[in-house]
């Protein structure tokens, strides 16, 4: 069995084919074509917390997936919200991979803003606003969608390089704020 990490995950993604497969999937959802259950949760009581399995199965790519994410919201020395993907054959039932999830989780996230931002921005849309950006290299795929970005995030950029610098340091115009 494939295991990657975090580190891994983040070197093999390529948030291009990433876009293009959550519109292929997304479009599979709306047409009834992927059964993905809504999500059950373990409760742990005495730490406000839960571990949720969210699993799905696509039959257009074969992908036989289950994501388990627990949600901490008390930690403060490591992340409220940690997560794991594992992957099996859609044919015998094998697992094939497991992976660090937080990494594929927040890619997929901008990957499903730009592809919104795609279908819904006017066609003569010249600012887009990103708002929530902690995990800012992940809206890559939506710079250069506009003339201006503005990005707002309630956390900072911490030592993440920020979509704002990234676009700064390109020489187009953005701007950046914290809350």
């Amino acid at each position: 069995m494939l295991v990657l990490s975090r580190a891994d995950v983040e070197r093999l993604l390529d948030l291009d084919r990433l876009r293009e497969a959550v519109g292929r999937a997304m479009a599979d959802l709306s047409a009834g074509r992927v059964s993905m259950p809504a999500r059950i949760a373990a409760i742990v009581p005495e730490r406000d917390a839960l571990l949720a399995a969210m699993p799905a199965y696509l039959q257009s790519s074969g992908a036989l997936a289950t994501k388990l994410v627990s949600l901490f919201p008390r930690n403060t020395d490591r992340p409220t919200h940690q997560a794991v993907i594992v992957v099996f054959d859609a044919d015998n039932g094998s697992p094939l991979a497991l992976m660090d999830g937080e990494a594929i989780t927040a890619a997929r996230t901008a990957a499903g803003s730009a592809l919104a931002t795609d279908l819904l921005a006017r066609t003569n849309a010249q600012v887009l606003a990103v708002i929530g950006t902690r995990r800012g290299r992940i809206f890559a795929p939506c710079l250069g969608c506009a003339s201006s970005e503005r990005f707002a995030s309630r956390g900072g950029m911490g030592r993440r390089r920020s979509p704002f610098s990234m676009r700064h340091a390109a020489g187009f115009p953005a701007r950046s704020s914290a809350w």
